[in-house]
């Protein structure tokens, strides 16, 4: 009797055990996945039915997906998650549409070294436009955000320590789009030693169109 009692709760916690692995909302174990690709929404390596159900409690707003999930969500690339994503996923599932393997931008941190040095450029970059910024040094200059590299370039907020901004938002379409600006603050492309407005950047083809799709889910907002 005793013995049979173990070997119930043996495969109990055997049972337990495989339905239990990466339920929704987990973080996958990077030795699976070390990265998040296009369906593949919690990370375990492969497009499933688990993938589709997610990306559509995404859209229902039932989910707390991250950045990563929610790029890979976005099977369309339209910028959005929608319920034509959870069809194209649906679809890869029963092999009648193939999803193309894409991975998010690595985002590299800046060293002190190359930091000081864009903070110097940008004060260059400000006394070119206004004698009122000769006197500046690297500490008067905050970067707020960082994003990159992108195509050898860094986005970053970057401005005087001293200078404010409207509490409002401004939303601006580029290429199709939509990323929203705090504080109307812009965000700027730093290239060659020199500074770009995003747009600027895009419409001179210092970036492509695939920057400011991967660069865009960094500003997503749930």
């Amino acid at each position: 009797m005793k013995t049979f009692t173990l070997t119930c709760f043996i495969l109990c916690l055997a049972f337990i055990l495989s339905v239990s692995v990466l339920p929704a909302g987990a973080t996958p174990d990077e030795s699976i996945m070390s990265e998040y690709f296009k369906g593949d929404v919690n990370g375990n390596g492969e497009v499933d039915s688990r993938d589709y159900l997610i990306a559509k409690r995404i859209i229902l707003k039932t989910y707390d997906a991250d950045i990563i999930q929610a790029y890979a969500s976005d099977i369309d690339k339209d910028g959005k998650i929608n319920p034509a994503d959870c069809i194209l996923i649906k679809r890869h599932i029963l092999e009648t549409y193939n999803i193309e393997t894409s991975t998010q931008n690595e985002q590299i941190d800046l060293t002190e070294e190359k930091l000081n040095a864009i903070k110097s450029d940008y004060i260059v970059f400000l006394q070119t436009n206004s004698s009122d910024h000769d006197s500046l040094t690297i500490e008067d200059i905050f970067v707020k955000n960082y994003y990159g590299p992108y195509n050898g370039c860094y986005a970053l907020f970057i401005s005087r320590d001293d200078i404010g901004y409207p509490d409002a938002s401004v939303t601006k379409t580029i290429a199709g789009y939509e990323f929203e600006f705090p504080n109307n603050q812009p965000l700027l492309i730093y290239d060659n030693n020199t500074f770009y407005e995003i747009e600027e950047a895009y419409n001179s083809k210092i970036i492509s169109k695939d920057d400011l799709y991967d660069l865009l889910w960094y500003f997503y907002k749930f």
